[in-house]
Order: structure tokens, then sequence, then C-alpha cells
């Protein structure tokens, strides 16, 4: 049994996504069992509690400490750990004086009178405090972008309709993507400026657009993230409506995109109508849903892939065609051939693990179009659910983002190490054909996701077949062609997008049945 010690830092807040990082880091140390560095939020409390690292000493910590807590197999271990965390907070700080250069107001009110004309505000802080910092952010006139999530939906419904009245844009709760005049905010690609403008209830959905439309050698102007419970009933699209009137008076603004998972019904006629009021063409993805028909200026797309195809085509005056690979069918048909006798008669099930929740959602209405009906822990009908989404069934489709996966840990787009461990342990099951995986590229995300992978493809390249797509630009800083080439190196068969890893992992399931392996 680990020795558990935790340390208390009063009155002392990181960035959490700093935080995670770190704790990523130490468990991979051998030794160490877990890490976690959080907020003494109630929360936060119960999260190190049900993860059985919370010591009595840190029960009366108050919200404003920060809880360091630490379970390893000896004291010499747990104080090598405190020592890395204490020279990684000593480094933060002084890197962060190097790129200040004098700017650090120690509050709100000190930024406002320091910067000249401020317009815009981004808060990550503990969702406890969000609400607050939002509210004197929309006072002092400022458009507001909420990174933190736990914000709960009465105080979100209060800003958005505060936000509105003053005309001012309040992206989030949780809206963990945005564009802005060309700054990546969040998780976002460096992707060329154009003439297509989104709004996105989807953060990796809208990261694969902005993606798709850059590799068409087509830009954007703005991408709008609103949080994904703005198009619910409670809240209406409050700022997806406002969002669609920014890009609607935009001048650089020719082509206007709208995407999400369905919305309550009511919600999407609505824009529905909105839309057909705009004199410029409109391109929507309700990712999952069939019943909406193209007119007009308005087209309706059923992927991700799609949407950002469509837009960047009708952005530079070119004819729609929508493939269904970017290589020839002989390519395709080549490759199939290869991965089936890979395979050799082991395994018939797909098995895929998404750090993009949306990316997942889209393979999963991609496999159930071919025929196939995945069981997950997301966007599937109950009787599809997942008892336990540590174990799979059958076709298993995975989003590694979810609650559960990511209480007290960093979100698999930066920590890829539960990742890691499921992939190999899935390689160890006989049913399982192909493992189908993500990547996302970016500002925030891992700085070398594929690297992190090469250890565990390395030992399952033999045993099964690997299908991955990569979300990103040359441009990103992780660089999109270096993750590639780590991937290929690795046995991974790499596809543009990830409609089409979908759609090619499917072809190995049908070739396996005609075959009859």
């Amino acid at each position: 049994m680990g020795i558990k010690k935790n340390i208390i830092k009063k009155n002392s807040y990181k960035d959490s996504v700093f935080l995670m990082e770190i704790a990523g880091a130490l468990e991979k140390k051998k030794g160490i069992t877990s890490v976690s560095l959080m907020m003494a939020t109630a929360a936060n409390k119960e999260i190190l509690t049900e993860s059985k690292l919370l010591t009595e000493e840190s029960k009366a910590a108050s919200e404003n400490d920060l809880i360091i807590a630490v379970d390893a197999d000896s004291r010499k271990i747990i104080d090598g750990a405190l020592d890395y965390i204490s020279s990684a907070f000593d480094n933060a700080d002084t890197e962060e004086s190097r790129q200040e250069e004098g700017f650090s107001p120690p509050t709100f009110e000190a930024a406002l009178k320091t910067l000249k004309d401020p317009n815009f505000a981004l808060i990550s802080v503990p969702g406890e405090y969000a609400a607050r910092e939002a509210d004197k952010s929309l006072e002092n006139g400022l458009n507001v972008m909420i990174f933190s999530d736990n914000v709960s939906l009465e105080d979100e419904i209060k800003l958005k309709k505060k936000a509105d009245s003053k005309n001012l844009l309040l992206m989030g709760p949780d809206c963990g993507t945005a564009i802005i005049d060309g700054v990546p905010l969040g998780f976002a690609n460096r992707v060329p400026a154009g003439n297509i403008g989104i709004v996105a209830a989807s953060g990796s959905g809208l990261q694969e657009v902005t993606v798709v439309i850059a590799k068409q050698k087509a830009g954007i102007t703005h991408a709008i993230g609103t949080g994904g419970r703005d198009l619910s009933r409670e809240v209406g699209g409050i700022t997806m409506s406002a969002g669609i009137a920014i890009l609607k008076d935009d001048p650089s603004t020719e082509i206007i995109v709208l995407l999400s998972k369905p919305p309550y019904p009511e919600v999407a006629e609505k824009f529905i109508k909105e839309a057909k009021k705009i004199n410029k063409p409109v391109v929507i993805c309700f990712l999952g849903s069939k019943s909406f028909k193209s007119g007009g200026n308005i087209r309706f797309t059923s992927s991700l892939e799609e949407a950002g195809l469509v837009a960047a085509q009708l952005s530079k005056g070119e004819k729609v065609t929508l493939p269904e690979f970017t290589l020839s069918d002989k390519e395709i048909n080549s490759m199939l051939e290869k991965e089936v006798k890979k395979l050799a008669g082991s395994g018939k099930y797909i098995r895929g693990f998404y750090a993009g929740g949306t990316l997942c959602d889209e393979s999963i209405d991609i496999m159930k179009s071919s025929g196939i009906s995945p069981y997950s822990n997301a966007g599937v009908e109950d009787k599809m659910k997942l008892a336990d989404s540590n174990k799979s069934r059958e076709h298993t489709m995975v989003d590694m983002g979810e609650d559960e996966f990511t209480k007290g840990r960093p979100h698999p787009m930066i920590d890829l190490g539960l990742r890691n461990k499921r992939i190999e342990a899935e390689a160890g099951d006989k049913e399982t054909a192909v493992i189908l995986f993500d990547l996302v590229l970016g500002y925030g995300a891992n700085s070398d996701p594929a690297g992190n992978m090469t250890e565990t493809l390395n030992k399952v390249k033999d045993k099964k077949i690997l299908v991955a797509s990569i979300c990103g630009t040359d441009n990103d800083p992780q660089n999109y062609s270096g993750q590639v080439s780590k991937l290929k190196n690795c046995g991974v068969t790499v596809l543009p997008t990830n409609a089409q890893a979908t759609r090619y992992a499917c072809k190995i399931i049908k070739n396996i049945r005609e075959v009859k392996i």
C-alpha cells in the first residue's frame, strides 16, 4: 500500500492546465501511483476524496488554497516529487516574469487601468469563481470567453442575458476553442485568414472544421465558440444568435458555418429562420441529425468534414465535391488488402479511443451509416451506453475527455497516459480488429502527442490494425506533417480527416466479413 502526503499552499493559484501537466509528468515516474494538484474547492476536495488522495489536514483548506496530493511507494519518492513540483513552480514564475516584461497587474482593476482600451477578457479560473469574474468583465464593457467549466446553468443564463443587453459577446462557459481576429484562444489551431466565419457549440468539432478548411487552402475570419449548453432549451442559443449577428454584419465574412450537436428542436428552428434572412451562404452541421433539408442560401451537412469542405469550396467559388476518400479507390483497396492479411484471422471489432468528444460523436454517426452500431459512453441511445466505460463491448467508441476520465487528471489532449494504457490493453483482446484514435494538435495541447504514443504503438503494431487521424496543421506548434510521420513509423495508417479514418475502419470490418476470416 502506498504512502500519501498532502501539501497545502495557502492563497496560491496556478493555471489548471499547468497543474495537470505537472501531475501527468510525475505519474509517469517509477514508484508514483497518483498525483493531483488542485484548488481546494468543495468539488475538488470531493474528487480527491473519491481518489483516496485527500488527507485529514487538507479537509480544512480554504477554496483559495492549492492542495498538492501525492501517493507513492516511499517517502523518498514523495520528497522527490515535491522537489520536482517546487522547481516547476519556480521555473514557471521566472518565465512569466520574462514574458510579462514588467506588466504584472495584481488585480483585475489594475489591469484595466494599465491596458489601453481593453475589449476582451479570457477567464480560466475554477468554476466557482468564473461567474463572478465574467460579471465583473461585462460590467466594464469587455467581451468574455469563459474557458472554465463547472459554472451553473443559472449563472450561464444570467451572464448571457446581461451580455446580450450590453451588445457584448459571452462565449462559454466551458468554451475550449475560439479564434478571434486571427488570435487562437484555448485549444485552437493555427489556420489561415480567409472569408469563412464559424459559430460552434463544440470545441474539437470547431477545430476539425477549421483544419479541414485550412487543408483546402481556404481560411477564416472568426471562429466563435458558444459553450456546449448554449443550444439547450434553457439557454436558447443566446451566444449562437450573437455570433450569427456578428458574422452577418462583418464585411470580411462571406460564408457562415453553424456547428453543433443536434440542438433542442425549437432552438434549431430559430437558427434556421435566422439563417434564411442572411444574404450570405450558410453551411449548417447539426451533427448526427438527418431531418433537415438544404434550400435557398442554406446547405445542411452531415459531418464535420463535409461542413469544412462545403464551406471551403463555396468560399473559393468552386463546384462542391465530396469524395469518400482523398486517396484513389485503387490506393484504398490496396491498403485494405494489406490490412486484412495483417490481421490474419484475429479480431472482428473496432475499438475507438478519442480525445475530441465531437470527433468521437462524428465517428459514431459515420459507423451507424455504415451499418455498425457501436457501444459508447457518449453520443448513443441508452441501450448502447457502456455499463462500464473501462470495458469494451463489441464495437466500442470511448470519449476519453468525459468527466469520468478527467476528474483530477489532465484532459487527454494534454496527457495521453490513460489512453496509452487502454490501447495496450485492447491490443491484448482477441476480439479487437481495429484500434481507431485521434490526435488533436494546437495551442494548449500536448507538445508532442505522437511522440508520447510511440512506445505504446510499437508494442501493439504487430497485433492489431491501427488507424488514426490528426486534427492539426503544419503551422501548429506540434507540426502536423511531423506528427503524421511519427505515427506512420509506428505502423499507423493515418487518414486526412476523422471522417475518412472512420470510413476506412468500417471498410476494414466489411472486408473481414466478406473474406470470411
